[in-house]
C-alpha cells in the first residue's frame, strides 16, 4: 500500500529551526532587561526576595523550558500527527486573552514577552507523540538533580534557597523552600507536574522511581505551596487507585484507610484533650480571608467592572490599581486563574478560556481509556491550581505554566494518535507502574 503523503513535511525543520533563535532571544533579553516585572516596579528594600535570586530563577525557567522544547520535534505549518483544535484554541486565547487587551492599551511595557509563550504553546501544542514522550523523559532528568541540589542547599544554607523571613508557614525552623525558582508557589508549580509525570513514569527503575518521588515530595512539603500539596494529594490518588497495579492497590488501599482512620482519631483526641494550639483572632481572619486573597480579588473585579469587555490590559499589576497600594506593589497576578483574566483580558479573554478548556476536555475524552489518566490527572491539577494560582500564563518564561505546557502536548499528541473510525481492541498492560496500549486493527485481526 503506497503510504499516505505528509502534508508540509519539511515544517518540521522550519519549527526546530526556531527554537536556537528563541533560546539566543530569551538569552539576550535576560541580559539585556530587568530579571522581572517586579524587580524593575519595586525598591531593592520592599523586594521579598532579592534581585539576584529572581536572576536565578529566570535564568533557571529558561534553560528548563528551552532543554524541552530541544526535545520536541514539531510541526508548525502542518502538524499531521497532532491534534489541531489545541493549537487552535491556544492561538483563540493569545488574540483575545493577551493580545487584543494589550493594543487596546497600548502593548503595555513589554511588548517582547507577549512572542514567548506563544511559541512554547505552539511547540507543545504541534509536537509528536515521540516529541512528547522525549520531552517528559527530558523533564524527570532535568528537575530531579536541580531538586536534590535544592534540598541539600536548605540543610546547609537555607538563606540561598529559602525565605528564611516567611512568617505565616510552619514556624520560624522550617523555612519556605523556593529552590531553583524564584518563589515557592513556583516551586509547587513546577514540582506538581514532574510528580504526576513520575508516578506514571515506566522507562526509570523502581528504586530510582521511588528515591525521586521521595525527594520530589519532600521539596514540595518544603515549598509550603498549599494549593500544589493538595492537587498532588489528589491527583497522585487518583493515578495510583485507577492506573497502578492491582497488587499493589491491595496494599495502598488498607493502610491508606488505617492511616486516615488513625489521624482523624488522633485529631478527634487532641480536640477532646484541648491539646491543639487555639487560633488568635487574626490566624482566623487570615485563614479565612484565603491568605489575604480575598483583597486582591476584590481589587481586580473592581477593575473589571470599569472594563468588562477587554479588560485593563496585561500591565495591570504594574501601573494599575495594585500599583496604587502600598502592600500590593510585590503582587504579581490575581491568585486566581479566570479572576486574573477576567480583569486583565476582560469577558472575550474569559471565554476564550472556557473555550480553551472545553477543547482540551473533548481531546481528553478522544484518547484511549488506557493511556487517559496522565491527562486527566493534569487537567484536574490545572483546575486545582486555577483557584489560587495563575497556571495558564500568557506572557513571560514563567514555569508557573509548565502544568498547562504538559497538557497541551499530552491532548495534541496523543488525541490523534488513532484515527477515530478505526474498529480496535485495545488490551490494557500492567508493568509496574505505567499503562500501555495495544491496538490491533480488525483487518489485522482477522489476518
Amino acid at each position: 500500500m503506497k503510504p499516505a503523503r505528509r502534508f508540509g513535511g519539511g515544517s518540521e525543520t522550519a519549527g526546530a529551526g526556531l527554537i536556537p533563535l528563541l533560546i539566543l532571544t530569551e538569552t539576550a533579553l535576560l541580559i539585556a532587561l530587568p530579571a522581572t516585572e517586579e524587580s524593575a516596579r519595586v525598591p531593592v528594600s520592599e523586594a521579598v526576595i532579592s534581585p539576584a535570586a529572581l536572576w536565578i530563577g529566570r535564568a533557571t525557567a529558561l534553560s528548563i523550558v528551552s532543554i524541552l522544547l530541544i526535545s520536541l520535534p514539531s510541526r508548525l505549518a502542518a502538524a499531521h500527527r497532532s491534534y489541531r483544535p489545541v493549537a487552535i484554541g491556544y492561538l483563540l486565547l493569545w488574540t483575545f486573552g493577551l493580545l487584543l487587551p494589550a493594543l487596546a492599551s497600548g502593548l503595555g511595557s513589554r511588548p517582547y514577552a507577549y512572542l514567548y509563550p506563544l511559541i512554547v504553546c505552539l511547540l507543545f501544542a504541534t509536537a509528536s507523540r515521540e516529541g512528547y514522550e522525549r520531552a517528559l523523559n527530558v523533564l524527570t532528568w532535568v528537575v530531579l538533580p536541580l531538586t536534590l541540589g535544592s534540598l541539600m542547599l536548605y540543610f546547609v544554607k537555607p538563606e540561598w534557597v529559602a525565605d528564611v523571613y516567611y512568617e505565616e508557614g510552619i514556624g520560624a525552623s522550617f523555612p519556605r523552600l523556593f529552590g531553583f525558582t524564584q518563589q515557592a508557589n513556583l516551586l509547587g508549580a513546577t514540582l506538581l507536574p514532574w510528580l504526576l509525570v513520575l508516578l506514571r513514569q515506566s522507562a526509570m527503575r523502581p528504586l530510582l522511581r521511588n528515591a525521586a518521588l521521595a525527594v520530589g515530595i519532600l521539596a514540595l512539603l518544603a515549598s509550603q505551596s498549599k494549593t500544589s500539596i493538595i492537587a498532588l494529594a489528589v491527583c497522585g490518588a487518583y493515578l495510583i487507585l485507577f492506573t497502578w497495579p492491582q497488587r499493589i492497590r491491595r496494599l495502598i488501599i488498607p493502610f491508606s484507610v488505617l492511616a486516615a482512620s488513625m489521624a482523624a482519631g488522633g485529631l478527634l483526641l487532641a480536640m477532646a484533650l484541648d491539646l491543639l494550639p487555639r487560633l488568635t483572632a487574626d490566624e482566623a481572619a487570615l485563614i479565612s480571608s484565603g491568605t489575604g486573597r480575598n483583597i486582591i480579588w476584590d481589587i481586580a473585579l473592581r477593575v473589571w467592572s470599569a472594563n468588562p469587555v477587554l479588560g485593563y490590559g496585561p500591565d495591570l499589576f504594574v501601573d494599575g490599581a495594585f500599583f496604587s497600594v502600598p502592600e500590593m506593589r510585590t503582587v504579581a497576578h490575581a491568585h486566581n486563574q479566570f479572576i486574573d483574566l477576567l480583569a486583565r483580558s476582560g469577558l472575550l479573554g474569559l471565554l476564550s478560556l472556557i473555550v480553551m478548556l472545553g477543547i482540551l476536555i473533548r481531546g481528553l475524552w478522544r484518547i484511549d481509556p488506557a493511556q487517559r489518566p496522565l491527562g486527566i490527572a493534569l487537567m484536574a491539577a490545572l483546575l486545582i491550581q486555577s483557584a489560587t494560582e495563575t497556571p495558564i500564563s500568557l506572557a513571560g518564561n514563567t514555569l508557573l505554566a509548565i502544568d498547562f505546557w504538559l497538557l497541551l502536548g499530552f491532548v495534541s499528541s496523543h488525541a490523534c494518535a488513532a484515527p477515530r473510525s478505526s474498529k480496535a481492541s485495545t488490551a490494557r498492560i500492567d508493568d509496574g507502574g505505567s499503562v500501555g496500549t495495544m491496538a490491533v486493527s480488525a483487518h489485522d485481526a482477522r489476518a
